[in-house]
């Protein structure tokens, strides 16, 4: 839902900010169990097609 909204932002500060807040949670469910791990990856695979920034303060 936020993914679709961030769609119509117009400001760049406001959709930087909103990746620099949905990244975190998304690198946390990595963490969990195999099922979980898929579909978060392939979600993330999605956002990254649209955002590609979006994780790069999350990965060492």
């Amino acid at each position: 839902m936020i993914l679709q909204q961030m769609e119509l932002i117009t400001s760049t500060d406001i959709i930087r900010n909103l990746c620099k807040k949905m990244a975190p949670p998304l690198v946390t469910l990595l963490s969990a169990e195999p099922e979980i791990q898929y579909v978060a990856l392939r979600n993330i695979n999605l956002i990254v097609q649209r955002w590609p920034t979006i994780l790069a303060h999350e990965i060492k």
